[in-house]
């Protein structure tokens, strides 16, 4: 009997388009389930967010005439041109393209916050440590081929963006200070999530689906009475705000 077609575009396929994966990092959204042409549909198209949001941000005239917060968002566009192509994909060398803005991205966090460690550090120094862990990070990682490499080099970065965060006063700067607890908020909870799906996503495979509330064609699963949402969906990579 012939399958509806709806029915068989929902099975995942062992291959499509972009031939077989090769990519470091294998996620839980089954490979072509959706597309012939996305290795990963809804993790592809929810990389919209970060250029979206760069798109609005650099739309204001102040965003602009800062240099640092224009390079900032302009990263972030990058970043999610990078991880859109990626997750079409799934194949290595476009995942550096989602991998490696990252960095700089990040990068860019900490150089906006330059004023902060100038008591302790010169301008030239601290510029010159951040190009070095920039250059340490992404020479590391390319030799090594590991992404926990990678993992290991934004997470330090990112702890130390969020330490130098730790110092704006809710006094003199209430608008940064809540900018960056909603951050903090959101960067732990879709850790949590993020660590979550990684432990049971063969577990629960029909749970952590790539239609668990996306798809038009399933009805959104629940688990333990929780609707589940895949952990990239909880906020865009906003460290920006920090």
């Amino acid at each position: 009997a012939a399958v509806p077609m709806a029915a068989a575009d929902a099975e995942p396929r062992a291959t499509g388009f972009w031939g077989a994966s090769d990519a470091l990092h294998q996620f839980c959204e089954p490979r072509y389930a959706i597309s012939y042409h996305f290795a990963e549909f809804w993790n592809s198209i929810s990389s919209a967010i970060y250029v979206l949001v760069g798109i609005y941000a650099l739309c204001h005239r102040q965003a602009r005439e800062d240099i640092a917060v224009a390079v900032i968002f302009s990263s972030l566009i990058g970043v999610g041109f990078g991880s859109a192509l990626f997750h079409a994909t799934m194949l290595y060398k476009y995942e550096l393209l989602d991998e490696l803005p990252m960095l700089v991205y990040i990068c860019c966090c900490l150089f906006a916050k330059e004023e902060i460690v100038m008591p302790y550090v010169s301008k030239t120094g601290y510029r010159f440590i951040l190009l070095a862990a920039l250059l340490f990070s992404t020479c590391t990682y390319l030799l090594l081929a590991i992404y926990e490499v990678f993992v290991a080099c934004f997470t330090l970065l990112v702890l130390m963006d969020t330490a130098l965060s730790l110092t704006w006063s809710a006094r003199t700067q209430p608008e940064a200070v809540w900018a960056r607890n909603a951050a903090i908020a959101a960067i732990v909870s879709a850790k949590v999530l993020w660590e979550v799906e990684v432990q049971y996503c063969s577990t629960y495979p029909s749970v952590w689906s790539s239609e668990t509330c996306f798809s038009p064609c399933r009805k959104p699963r629940r688990f333990g009475g929780l609707r589940l949402i895949p952990a990239r969906y909880v906020g865009v990579r906003a460290f920006c705000a920090l």
